[in-house]
């Protein structure tokens, strides 16, 4: 939710967006953020990542849409499997650092974080910069 609220502010940009219909206008600016918005988070990443990589073909965009998705993709698998969703409904707090089940979803939400520090501040990523003047206070 937070990256996607991030991305949104962003998305103002038509250097972000690659809206080459924007205009340098009030309306135009409230037009963009509406749609954007009509998304939910997880559409906005996606369409993040396919305006940019249509554009550019990048191949750190491609890996870091990549890596989120598919931990994404992998933490929805393992919360639709019912032993293991049930095991982590079970699951106290002092067997949390060995149970197999919470170390897989854990190491799950590692890679998604990591893919969305890429996506902000990665070496290659058009929003580093907005990251850095911006988005970090």
């Amino acid at each position: 939710m937070f990256a996607s609220g991030l991305l949104a502010c962003f998305w103002c940009d038509p250097e972000v967006s690659k809206n080459e219909n924007q205009k340098d206008n009030k309306q135009s600016l409230i037009n963009v953020l509406d749609g954007f918005l009509e998304w939910t988070p997880l559409e906005r990443l996606a369409l993040f990542f396919a305006a940019q990589i249509r554009v550019s073909d990048s191949e750190f965009l491609r890996r870091t849409a990549t890596d989120l998705f598919n931990a994404y993709d992998a933490f929805l698998g393992l919360l639709n499997d019912p032993g293991k969703r049930r095991r982590l409904e079970e699951l106290g707090v002092e067997d949390q650092d060995t149970d197999d089940v919470f170390r897989e979803a854990r190491t799950m939400r590692k890679q998604f974080r990591l893919a969305i520090q890429d996506m902000f501040l990665g070496e290659g990523s058009p929003l580093r910069q907005h990251s850095i003047e911006k988005g970090v206070f």
